[in-house]
């Protein structure tokens, strides 16, 4: 039987299941969140200390579930967007989705567990609703650390083996384009970057948009080196182009280009541009 990615690959599996004592250490913190909880409820709720207890666990495993789902979400899907307007609308949706499940959820769960103390216990719903958003704000955030650190190491350019001749490369002047029925010839003297997208790579340029049916790494091997630098797994830009570079996030940089466009650089894309500019 084939295995899927996500059993093959460690990187793709959830941090807290790649072994025994990080599964203990994940329900060990699902069991402490819902304690947490229960503190924060003490002397709010007028109920049993030993329904909030229970109510609290409840909760906290809930919160390990989504937690465990989230891990998924943020990697396979990229939230950070291309303009910060997009960021903000990603992230706030996928709160407001797991708010509703966690505080949904948890409230239906009540109803068959403590069916006697229910309406009692949903007058924290307002308290839950904010320590839910704290709770998955930091979790969303520190997934987002990972997946960077990950994306670093995939950026990184390993150099070829020694006993591997390096063969001169000769590079593309024009690029064939199809749109409709007409061929746009594109000069790569007047490439701005280029976009993963899908199957295809997106050229953007002066004059406009053009989708390639080619492969990212095929243009990285086919255009200049020194002039075209991969940035990102999903992005080159044409260094010429370029009039600023800024950091803006923990091992992210942001990069301006003389048109105005921004793109966004991982760590190891920034080494390979400091190298090539000479800064």
């Amino acid at each position: 039987m084939v295995k899927s990615n996500l059993e093959t690959d460690p990187a793709m599996r959830h941090p807290a299941f790649q072994n025994l004592p990080r599964q203990i250490l994940y329900l060990s913190l699902c069991i402490l969140t819902g304690l947490a909880l229960t503190l924060c409820q003490l002397g709010l709720v007028p109920v049993s200390a030993v329904v909030l207890m229970l109510d609290g666990l409840v909760l906290g495993i809930l919160a390990g579930l989504l937690a465990y789902l989230l891990w998924f979400v943020v990697f396979f899907a990229d939230l950070s967007g291309r303009q910060p307007m997009q960021r903000i609308v990603n992230h706030s949706a996928l709160l407001v989705l797991l708010l509703t499940i966690w505080v949904g959820g948890g409230f239906l769960l009540e109803m068959l567990l403590f069916p006697a103390s229910v309406d009692i216990l949903s007058k924290a719903l307002p308290l839950k609703t904010v320590f839910g958003l704290l709770l998955f704000m930091s979790v969303v955030r520190l997934y987002q650390d990972w997946k960077r650190e990950k994306d670093f190491l995939d950026d990184e350019i390993t150099e070829l083996p020694a006993s591997k001749p390096v063969v001169p490369n000769k590079y593309l002047e024009t690029i064939s384009v199809k749109s409709g029925q007409k061929i746009h010839l594109v000069q790569v003297s007047d490439i701005l970057f280029l976009q993963a997208e899908g199957d295809y790579v997106l050229i953007h340029t002066a004059e406009g948009k053009f989708l390639k049916e080619q492969t990212m790494k095929y243009f990285q091997e086919n255009l200049p080196a020194e002039r075209f630098i991969r940035i990102h797994r999903s992005c080159i830009v044409h260094a010429d182009c370029i009039s600023k570079i800024e950091l803006y996030e923990k091992q992210n940089y942001r990069i301006t280009l003389k048109s105005g466009q921004q793109l966004k650089a991982s760590a190891g894309g920034y080494k390979q541009l400091k190298s090539a500019l000479s800064l």
